[in-house]
């Protein structure tokens, strides 16, 4: 957890030079960047939220998932769902297989079925690898 607040938090580093934040919780921010102090760390994640919603004025929602991909395809699936006269969704959950993450199948004639599978790729190299995986789990 501590190692996701740290990351989570970089991606925000435009707080340190707002001027709608107290030097205080500017020197709080630097702290979970650098992860000076372990106890310091049990606090990060409200503090973290609160300079958020400070900074940007809006209610902020965190949303934690140690992998990222079951938050997207979870929102994915509901995404497709709605309204959709053309296809049903299912998704590996409802499979007996689980090698998908997503199947449309077509409920009309003359439309192509998709089968789509979620990698999370990080590092941009790694991308090829991340479809060779993708291709051999479906």
């Amino acid at each position: 957890m501590k190692k996701i607040i740290n990351t989570k938090t970089n991606d925000f580093k435009e707080l340190i030079e707002s001027d709608k934040l107290y030097e205080i919780e500017k020197e709080d921010f630097r702290k979970i960047i650098i992860k000076e102090e372990d106890g310091f760390l049990e606090d990060a994640l409200s503090n973290l939220l609160a300079y958020l919603n400070k900074y940007y004025e809006l209610e902020v929602i965190v949303l934690l998932d140690e992998y990222d991909v079951p938050i997207f395809h979870a929102f994915a699936i509901g995404l497709l769902r709605v309204d959709n006269d053309y296809y049903e969704v299912t998704s590996n959950r409802e499979s007996i297989y689980g090698r998908y993450d997503i199947i449309l199948k077509p409920k009309v004639n003359n439309i192509p079925a998709y089968i789509i599978e979620f990698k999370l790729v990080r590092d941009e190299s790694n991308f090829d690898e991340a479809i060779e995986m993708a291709f051999k789990q479906i």
